[in-house]
């Protein structure tokens, strides 16, 4: 099975796509659209159009990778918290949140939720 790809994969083929060939042929923006967009009708599409597109690709490309970059902090702080959200069923019974509780939690999962949260650049 092949894993799928990426926003910034696509982005950067479809870039790439765009920028190979002859690059001292003269080749305007809707040529280089055309190659972006590949069997995408740009018969109606002129000269802004075309030159708007490309700002878009070149301006989704830091952002995807900003977002890429979020999903996998999202997921490692996701997985910092599951020792703790895995003790709270022990305590589903009491109904009042402003109860104190005693839990044993490994000093490494405090210290990883502390370094994930910019507290210490100690993370595991």
């Amino acid at each position: 099975m092949t894993s799928p790809v990426s926003a910034v994969e696509a982005i950067e083929k479809a870039m790439e796509k765009a920028m190979e060939g002859d690059m001292s042929a003269p080749l305007n923006a809707i040529d280089r659209l055309r190659m972006l967009v590949g069997g995408v009708n740009t018969h109606n599409f002129d000269m802004h159009d075309a030159d708007w597109v490309l700002d878009a690709f070149e301006t989704l490309l830091p952002l995807a990778r900003q977002a890429e970059a979020l999903q996998r902090e999202n997921a490692e702080l996701r997985e910092a918290l599951e020792p703790f959200a895995s003790v709270a069923s022990y305590f589903d019974h009491l109904a009042d949140d402003g109860h104190s509780v005693m839990v044993n939690v490994r000093l490494g999962d405090l210290r990883r939720a502390r370094a994930l949260l910019g507290g210490s650049e100690n993370a595991e």
